[in-house]
């Protein structure tokens, strides 16, 4: 093999054997952190003072969102209740964006419903070129589940 051949060869070669020897630790670390965060979600709840969970929740009883990770987004809600919704997969990019864009056209969001995850404010008029900033993959949301204060926190150092 010629010298300017193999140097790129050994190059990725070396990625592979490094890809590889890390995927068991990120593996690992991934578990621990999932068995953390259904501890901390097995902390009992007053279903009075908190609620039950929800498979659909309000548009307008939403007022923010906080990305924990790239799967877990707390809502708040009216009079500073906090639902916790565990995506149904990883949502690339999800601690970076400020807006979630719905594909659906009810007042309300559920389970299973998909959205994008956007820098930009979006409105459906400006979904297509040039303002094509809704590009991404879509996401898929999960139940609503409510959580305390104390949860998000303990949620927020676990997932760190």
């Amino acid at each position: 093999m010629k010298p300017s051949r193999l140097i790129p060869a050994l190059l990725v070669a070396g990625l592979l054997v490094v890809g590889c020897a890390s995927a068991p630790a990120d593996r690992e670390a991934s578990e621990r952190r999932q068995e953390t965060v259904a501890d901390i979600l097995n902390q009992p709840l007053d279903a009075e003072e908190y609620g039950t969970p929800r498979r659909c929740m309000s548009e307008i009883a939403l007022r923010d969102f906080e990305p924990l990770g790239d799967r877990y987004l707390v809502f708040e809600g009216s009079r500073g209740t906090l639902w916790l919704n565990e995506l149904k997969g990883r949502c690339p990019g999800l601690d970076r964006g400020r807006t979630l864009a719905f594909r659906n056209q009810s007042f309300q969001v559920c389970e299973f419903d998909q959205f994008l995850v956007s820098d930009w404010f979006v409105w459906s008029r400006y979904r297509r070129w040039p303002w094509n900033w809704t590009d991404g993959i879509p996401c898929t949301l999960g139940k609503f589940q409510p959580v305390s204060g104390d949860q998000v926190d303990a949620l927020r150092a676990a997932l760190r």
